[in-house]
């Protein structure tokens, strides 16, 4: 954990419930990268899955400035923390299973299209080993799933 943060940055993915945090950019971003690996991520076996939570916790703190993921402690805090990786991987996972089953029938019924590679991005001539040193091109996203601007990113960071 970090310093306490008073202010979070747009680029920041805050952790909690209602419309604040609903119409934060940070959490619209993050919504929209969900929303754009959701149809690979039902789809791929549970060996796969953990590279989607890196591919979007490296996405959003690949921005400039890097986004961060941050919670309160209690209630009446008005102090922002950062939740550190394994939180943050936790939220996005969660994020990601969330209405997975039911997102899995769409897909194979064709009503959603899966419209990146991920899984394939990784593996490297076929071993079964993912790359995760690999440069790979990571799209931006607006809140209404468009791509925005493009994105390198490095999986080991």
């Amino acid at each position: 954990m970090s310093d306490k943060i008073s202010v979070p940055h747009p680029h920041d993915v805050l952790s909690g419930r209602g419309k604040i945090i609903n119409d934060h950019p940070g959490n619209q971003y993050f919504r929209s990268l969900v929303k754009v690996y959701k149809p690979e991520y039902v789809m791929a076996c549970r060996d796969d899955k953990p590279l989607f939570s890196k591919l979007i916790y490296n996405s959003i703190q690949g921005l400039n400035p890097p986004g961060r993921f941050l919670m309160k402690e209690g209630k009446e805090a008005t102090l922002w923390t950062d939740m550190g990786e394994r939180k943050s991987l936790d939220k996005t996972r969660q994020s990601l299973r969330e209405d997975a089953k039911e997102f899995a029938e769409e897909v194979k019924a064709g009503k959603i299209k899966i419209q990146t590679n991920v899984v394939q991005s990784f593996y490297v001539h076929g071993n079964g080993h993912a790359n995760v040193n690999q440069k790979i091109h990571i799209p931006s996203f607006s809140s209404n799933g468009t791509e925005v601007k493009q994105n390198n990113t490095n999986l080991s960071n």
